[in-house]
């Protein structure tokens, strides 16, 4: 099967505010510690790369556990003045949440803020690795006039075996530790193991993919209408999404109008 990869707009372009890995395992005793797993490779990786990233793995058992270790985090990137970092949490999970390694449970809209703080922290800098059966559904935790809980997502679009998923992972760290391109890294992953099926949105991908979808449920004959009540409000809406007010510097990094978005859903064909 060849690989999905749901990812219609933008490009990610360099990673220079990238300058560590985070692997948080939380896995019931019995199932391999792919965490554990990817970190040791990707510290050899580092290492011969003369250390260009920081490989941290800890382990968390419950739910809350996951929620003190990401508030946790959230205070070093704070007190590290706002670097930007790849998260990778290693669990279960299905389309509604996260299953951690004693059986509780986390849902997407509990776990989207608890990113949305570091996401912030790091100036809009965080790449969130869900590597979990359906992962990549965290997209649907999303809301287009809320803050983005994320720069960059890569999830399973479905159910995943462990070693497929950890090859998969390892190939992508060593490619992103090579070129720093997260674009560069995921095409090579991908052509590795063209087997695994994947969700990979850019915060502007799914702000896009979120308007478009609200300009379609206007009639073609009533668009007009609806963007000039809608068109005002955009901007507040891409502020508060992208967090423009904090870090007004990122406005060239996110920059997208209604009026293209408008565009692409008009140049759509009509569907047979």
């Amino acid at each position: 099967m060849a690989t999905k990869r749901i990812q219609k707009y933008g490009t990610h372009g360099t990673l220079g505010a990238i300058c560590a890995v985070v692997i948080i395992e939380s896995l019931p005793a019995g199932d391999p510690p792919t965490g554990q797993r990817l970190r040791d490779d990707l510290e050899q990786i580092a290492i011969s790369m003369g250390d260009r990233f920081a490989v941290r793995y800890v382990t968390a058992r419950s739910a809350d556990e996951l929620e003190s270790l990401l508030i946790e985090l959230w205070a070093f990137v704070v007190e590290s003045n706002g670097i930007g970092l790849c998260l990778q949490i290693e669990c279960h999970g299905d389309k509604n949440g996260i299953h951690l390694a004693d059986g509780s449970s986390m849902s997407w809209d509990r776990l989207r803020p608890l990113l949305v703080n570091v996401n912030l922290a790091s100036r809009m800098n965080l790449i969130f690795w869900l590597a979990a059966c359906h992962g990549g559904y965290f997209i649907t935790a999303c809301r287009y006039h809320e803050t983005v809980p994320f720069t960059v997502l890569v999830g399973p679009g479905s159910e995943i075996d462990p070693s497929t998923l950890l090859a998969f992972t390892c190939t992508f760290y060593t490619e992103l530790f090579k070129t720093r391109n997260l674009t560069e890294a995921l095409t090579v992953a991908g052509a590795v193991r063209p087997d695994i099926s994947y969700i990979n949105f850019s915060a502007v991908g799914v702000f896009r993919v979120a308007l478009a979808a609200r300009i379609r449920r206007a009639p073609p004959e009533l668009r007009v209408q609806v963007r000039a009540i809608e068109e005002p409000q955009f901007d507040q809406w891409r502020k508060a999404f992208f967090a423009l007010d904090q870090y007004p510097e990122n406005a060239d990094r996110f920059a997208i109008t209604y009026a293209e978005v408008l565009a692409e859903v008009e140049s759509e064909k009509p569907s047979v």
